[in-house]
């Protein structure tokens, strides 16, 4: 929700944007510095990344939370295949962004449910492609490593790096934005 007499005084913009945009109101994201992103796939040497999100309320998963730097915890997906991710709070978060920054493919449960106009950028075929991988254990967080297509989530791997580099930084979303509010004065 929000205020809508913010339409009289230029385009507004929203991350969970579960309407049309128009002319006055338009998607925007999250979006993650350039120099964050990997430009090599890195060697991967776990199925999933350690951390496991819940929410606040749900102690179950606290002790994944083990890391005390942004570095550690990033260089934790950068080894992973997988991060775990999916809607907390609402569906925009910076974890999609580090995870994918980091050469690591988003498992992102409930993806299918997300509005046509939320997540805008993020690569919701690529991801929905991910999810359908065959031979990927949720209960357990492993894959079948002697069934498991490693060529293909090698090429979704690829392509979610460059789609990265090209539609989710910093600097894409202030184009993005600053050319919205051109085309409006």
């Amino acid at each position: 929700s929000y205020n809508k007499k913010l339409l009289e005084y230029g385009p507004v913009f929203k991350r969970e944007l579960y309407q049309d945009p128009n002319d006055k109101l338009h998607p925007i994201s999250f979006s993650i510095p350039k120099e964050l992103i990997v430009n090599d796939v890195p060697e991967k040497k776990q199925s999933f990344g350690t951390v496991i999100p819940s929410f606040m309320h749900q102690h179950t998963y606290e002790k994944t939370y083990i890391f005390e730097n942004e570095e550690d915890y990033l260089n934790d997906y950068k080894k992973s295949l997988f991060g775990l991710t999916f809607r907390k709070g609402g569906w925009d978060c910076l974890r999609h962004y580090e995870i994918l920054a980091s050469g690591c493919l988003p498992y992102f449960w409930g993806l299918q449910e997300c509005p046509p106009h939320t997540l805008k950028w993020l690569p919701k075929s690529l991801l929905l492609d991910t999810i359908r991988l065959p031979h990927v254990e949720t209960k357990t967080l492993s894959i079948d490593e002697e069934k498991f297509n490693f060529s293909l989530y090698g090429d979704l791997l690829l392509a979610s790096i460059q789609y990265t580099k090209e539609k989710l930084t910093t600097e894409f979303m202030a184009k993005y934005v600053l050319d919205t509010i051109k085309k409006t004065y």
